[in-house]
């Protein structure tokens, strides 16, 4: 009896182990559909740019036109804040043109109470992951917004009145490029 008590013990603090090694869930540019809702469900809702209104997913699947930019709306809560996220996906036709994947192109976290920049960074887990190593702080060259840009140049955190986007760097700078 002793044993097995033991043995259960074991596994248990191996199982425990193993899932706080795994780190917290974050959204990724360039992370598909399919991955993004296994780890975070499906959205709450979908939110139409075009006429500024919020569909349940039902709704969204029974449109017959679909015109403009929807994204797809999460929610979060940390200690110091709570986040609308808004999740826009691109077609990627790399592996097939008739079924492409959808992937991650933009992230916006619509934030709750005012913080100053790098404690918004402190408080979304993207920003922690990405900006743990400290992320050049600078202003967008087309629009002056203040930005955060991760030391791999690859994700720009754009901070808004209302909201931070997370984006791809390397589109953005090739557009200011221009």
């Amino acid at each position: 009896m002793r044993h097995l008590l033991v043995a259960v013990l074991l596994i248990a603090t191996l199982g425990a182990a193993q899932s706080s090694k795994q780190g917290p869930k974050i959204m990724r540019i360039g992370m598909s559909a399919e991955d993004l809702h296994s780890q975070f469900g499906q959205p709450q809702s979908i939110f139409a740019a075009v006429t500024q209104t919020y569909l349940t997913p039902e709704e969204f699947q029974h449109l017959r036109a679909r015109t403009g930019l929807y994204w797809e709306v999460f929610s979060r809560k940390t200690e110091h804040n709570e986040y609308r996220i808004l999740v826009l996906f691109e077609n990627d036709a790399t592996t097939s043109r008739l079924h492409p994947t959808q992937r991650v192109n933009e992230v916006r976290f619509e934030f709750d109470k005012d913080m100053p920049h790098d404690a918004l960074l402190k408080d979304i887990a993207e920003g922690r992951m990405l900006c743990g190593a400290g992320c050049e702080m600078s202003t967008a060259k087309i629009t002056n917004d203040p930005i955060a840009v991760t030391p791999d140049r690859i994700v720009r955190f754009t901070f808004l009145k209302d909201f931070v986007t997370m984006s791809d760097n390397k589109a953005l700078e090739a557009i200011e490029s221009r």
